[in-house]
């Protein structure tokens, strides 16, 4: 948001004595009138969002944003159920209730997200903003915590025998080979990093509502400001 005086800004020095029964003292005051004109270009670069290759504006990006968020959910779920399908899943009553918790409370972000920029309501747009920040950080932490238990491996058989009670260890080396977790951690990094993405446009629009708020309370409400610059006492002996 870029605030502009449309005038010349006029400064008026004004001496103005103060005095008592011991002295008198000169002080200068320099006025700023208010601002007139204020500008606010909803058009600027700034809220085009790099992750739509600046190609749309944040508002319209967050319409996109979410619904490649829901689709990216419904892939995942479609996944898991290939997978359980399949005999892939071993702890089916730890994954069904997990992948249902995150289906609403994706639901819920991707709702306040919709409301938010229909309503231009910024709080709706820091639910989403959230939501996606824990999901981030649940995504890599369990990738990590992935790769901690390959590093290990069986020199602790707690470690060795955690894939064992989630998954079908012989379908997942079948599949993906004998670096089967590291390629499921690198997954769930890559879904962090396009939740990143998501979240990315979001706080673009986040910007773009909190500048334009400012802009109207700045166009609504002009101040003036009076600044004492300094003070000069007239008896150099007091």
């Amino acid at each position: 948001m870029k605030v502009e005086p449309t005038n010349e800004t006029e400064k008026e020095k004004k001496n103005y004595p103060l005095s008592n029964s011991n002295f008198s003292t000169l002080y200068n005051i320099k006025k700023i009138p208010s601002i007139s004109n204020i500008t606010f270009s909803q058009t600027s670069p700034d809220y085009y969002p790099s992750q739509c290759c600046e190609a749309l504006h944040a508002s319209n990006a967050v319409y996109l944003s979410t619904i490649l968020q829901l689709f990216f959910f419904i892939c995942i779920g479609i996944l898991y159920y290939m997978l359980e399908q399949q005999n892939y899943v071993a702890a089916i009553a730890v994954f069904r209730p997990a992948l249902i918790f995150f289906g609403i409370v994706n639901l819920i972000g991707i709702f306040c997200a919709l409301i938010g920029v229909f309503r231009e309501e910024n709080i709706l747009l820091q639910v989403q903003i959230t939501i996606l920040t824990g999901l981030i950080t649940f995504a890599d932490v369990f990738a990590l915590c992935l790769i901690f238990i390959m590093a290990i491996g069986t020199r602790s058989k707690t470690t060795s025998s955690i894939p064992g009670k989630l998954v079908n260890v012989d379908k997942f080396e079948l599949l993906l080979g004998p670096f089967w977790i590291y390629i499921c951690a690198i997954s769930l990094h890559m879904c962090a990093a396009a939740m990143m993405c998501f979240n990315g446009v979001n706080k673009k629009f986040s910007t773009y509502l909190q500048d334009k708020s400012r802009y109207q309370k700045l166009k609504n409400h002009g101040t003036e400001n009076v600044q004492v610059l300094k003070i000069i006492p007239t008896d150099e002996n007091v």
